[in-house]
This record gives C-alpha cells, structure tokens and sequence, in this order.
C-alpha cells in the first residue's frame, strides 16, 4: 500500500503572473493574472476557474454553522416528511425520533425502537434550513415525482429539467440532501450472483443506494432547526476525506469507494455554488471546494492574506 501523492502545487507563471497561497495541509490557492483563472489544488481535486469567489466576510465567526472541530451526538425529536405519499396523493408527515453520531443518523418511532433507517454520513451531503415557501426538491419521495405522460407532454423543458416540484409546505424544516453511492451500489452489484440480485432484494437495494435522496424533517422552532444543521453539518466535515481514484483504480473494484469520494464532492460543489458570490458563504465554499480540514479561523486567515 502506498500513500496517496500530495496534490500537484501550481507551478508560477514564466514571468511571474501567478500568486499562490500554500495551507499547512498541502491545499493550495492561486490567481494567474495573465488568464485572469482562480487556481484550487485541494485533497479531493485540482481544477481552474475564471469566476472569483467574494471576500470571505470578517463577521463569519458568527454563523452558527462554526463546529466543536470534533464529532457530536445529538438526539430529540423531528416531523419527517415520509418517503411515499397518502393514498389521496398528499405529503405525509411523521414525528420520529433522530439520532445523530459521528458516522451516522437514524430516525425511530420512539426514543427506545429500532432505527427504521440509518443513514450513512458522507463528505458529499448538504444540509439547509429552509421555510414553507422553499421549491423541494424531486427525489424526497420515493418515485422523485415524476409527472405522468400526459403533463409531460405540457411541460415546458425548464419545468423537466428542473429538480424541484411544489413547496416544501412546512416552516423550520431542515433539508438533508444525500448524493447517490454509485461506488457503494457496483461494488454491491460485483458481490451479489444473478440469482441475489434478481430475487433476493438486491437490485432493488442497489437501486436505492444509487439514487441519493433529499429528507426533510421540521422542527418546532428556527433555532432548533439551525442547532440540527450545524451538528449534521460538524459530523460530516469531521469525516475524513478519501483519496481520489486513479485511471487505473477507476472501474475496477479498489476504485469503488474512490467514485464516492468523487460523487460526494461533485455534489458537495455543486450545492454550494451559489456561496461564492455572497461574502457570508464565501469561506465555506472555499474549504468544500479544497476538502481542507483546517478551521475557519485558519482559512479565513490565509484567504485574507491572499486577497
């Protein structure tokens, strides 16, 4: 086994045009004034980009997001929007009992049942506060919504491709997406026979663990509801970030978990595009882009240097 290779630092400019930024873990930022490019070589990806983010504001140490820098445990109860609708067709709410530790959450019908699911925490998962008027997303039900044929055909194509349908309709709700496990569900597919996957429920769990899922759970108060996102959010930046798969690793099975890693923080990015422009958000978008495990005080230091 061998360690995975630091990230390749961004070599300066011929003549001089690029001004880096080197974190302690080996994360690095850099501007090339000559293509006007961003530069991130971080512990999950290294990549240019012509959109500047904004100047991460002084006032982020007041953002309730800001963690321990450890795992937390947290229990109490929440009103889950169920997987599956009513009968008539409308959401269905259900008070459960949530459990959160360092590498997982689960829900129960009371604080002494079995967990009717436990839900893995991975470094791709997002989660907001969001009010009643908020579009929810598609896949927070278990069919993500789909329209039948006939509104197909009336749908404009925004409307298709769009991963949001209808309000959320419930205040205080924190909203959990989870990316899809493509790595975890091939790995499951290469492990199982045709006889497992056809009849003995594997396809079927394959399936889920490849779809991803949005929850929505609302709480009794805002203030509740920012205490469940910023414990759910510190646990998932506590988990460590996994190397990057290789050309060779990719599509084999050493290369499964390394397709996750990718997943998650594809998804992580794309979920947090809209901080970079708000001085606010700026910051965390910078330590989910770079997968860095350093503090906000550490980052927020360094960036500063660096504008």
């Amino acid at each position: 086994y061998a360690p995975p290779m630091a990230p390749v630092a961004a070599a300066p400019a011929a003549d001089g045009t690029t001004i880096t930024c080197q974190f302690p873990d080996g994360c690095l930022i850099g501007y090339d004034r000559l293509r006007n490019e961003l530069i991130l070589n971080g512990k999950i990806s290294n990549t240019r980009m012509r959109q500047i983010p904004a100047r991460p504001s002084p006032s982020y140490g007041a953002d309730v997001d800001e963690g321990p820098g450890v795992p937390v445990e947290k229990t109490g109860m929440m009103t889950k929007l169920g997987w599956k609708k009513t009968v008539m067709g409308g959401d269905s709410w259900q008070p459960r009992f949530f459990r959160l530790t360092d590498t997982h959450i689960s829900y129960h019908k009371d604080p002494n049942g079995p967990a009717i699911n436990s839900i893995p925490l991975n470094n791709g998962i997002v989660v907001n506060v969001v009010n009643a008027a908020t579009p929810a997303r598609k896949n927070r039900y278990e069919n993500n919504d789909t329209p039948g044929v006939g509104t197909l055909m009336t749908m404009n194509i925004g409307a298709m491709k769009s991963e949001t349908s209808g309000p959320i309709g419930r205040e205080n709700c924190v909203e959990m997406i989870v990316p899809g496990q493509i790595g975890t569900m091939l790995d499951g597919v290469m492990s199982q026979n045709a006889v497992g996957l056809a009849f003995g429920g594997g396809m079927a769990e394959m399936k889920k663990q490849g779809q991803g899922r949005t929850y929505y759970m609302s709480c009794n108060s805002r203030l509740e509801a920012d205490e469940w996102r910023a414990a759910i959010q510190n646990n998932v930046k506590c988990l460590p970030v996994g190397p990057m798969p290789t050309s060779g690793e990719i599509g084999g099975a050493n290369g499964y978990s390394g397709i996750n890693n990718m997943m998650n923080s594809a998804m992580a990015m794309k979920n947090t595009m809209g901080n970079m422009n708000d001085p606010q958000k700026s910051l965390e978008w910078y330590k989910t882009s770079l997968g860095t495990q350093l503090t906000n005080d550490q980052v927020f230091a360094l960036l500063s240097k660096f504008y």
